[in-house]
């Protein structure tokens, strides 16, 4: 099968597939044309008995992929409600694909990229490959890629200390929440939905909090 935006290769002696992404000159943004066959290679490979792997990788050096191509209008639904993520054709999870898939990264990888390498299984970068996501350049959320984005590289020493800092001040809260509990309120409350504390006994007829006052009757 031929594809205009991207390659598909087979090597029968190795057993591997190797999916390109093809628009260089686009640094490798993806269109409605990319995203359709994508989701027709990723059903290929994963129907081929002959495949047992797949390395996804991209033409050019300047960028693995700019995320959607903003150049080229997508072709949504007139309704917003109706508007389809690019990224369930993309994501090879997304397409149940069941065999490893090897991501190779150079240059830029950014936004919609992320698609690629988050739900890959091993992420094999050039030193010359740089992660970013554009979402902010649109006034949009910066949070499911960056988010999926840091399960594959690991946080640096200085923001893990700062995350290892929070929880330690979070448990140390909540310590000293349940400490305050248990000599304050009567043995046996129950826990409270509203303030997370065991703070609820009956009283006049009424489920209540003692901590926040919370009141449930009836």
């Amino acid at each position: 099968m031929s594809f205009e935006t991207i390659q598909l290769d087979v090597d029968g002696a190795d057993r591997v597939a190797t999916i390109t992404l093809n628009r260089p000159d686009q640094l490798n943004a993806f269109n409605r044309a990319m995203c359709d066959e994508m989701a027709s290679a990723w059903r290929i490979v994963k129907a081929d008995d002959s495949v047992n792997a797949v390395v996804l990788r991209a033409a050019g050096s300047r960028a693995f992929s700019a995320g959607l191509d903003m150049k080229t209008p997508y072709g949504q639904p007139e309704n917003i409600w109706n508007h389809e993520d690019p990224g369930e054709a993309l994501s090879p999870k997304w397409q149940k694909m069941w065999k490893p898939v090897v991501c190779a990264v150079q240059g830029m990888c950014t936004a919609g990229a992320f698609y690629f390498v988050n739900e890959s299984d091993v992420v094999i970068c050039s030193a010359d490959a740089t992660f970013f996501d554009s979402h902010v350049s649109a006034g949009l959320v910066c949070a499911l890629e960056p988010i999926g984005l840091m399960r594959k590289t690991q946080l640096d020493t200085h923001p893990q200390k700062l995350v290892d800092e929070k929880r330690a001040e979070y448990e140390a809260r909540a310590r000293q929440a349940d400490a305050f509990a248990k000599t304050h309120f009567p043995e046996g409350a129950q826990l409270c939905a509203r303030c997370s504390t065991a703070a609820v006994v009956m009283l006049d007829g009424c489920m209540t909090c003692l901590n926040c006052g919370d009141s449930k009757c009836g």
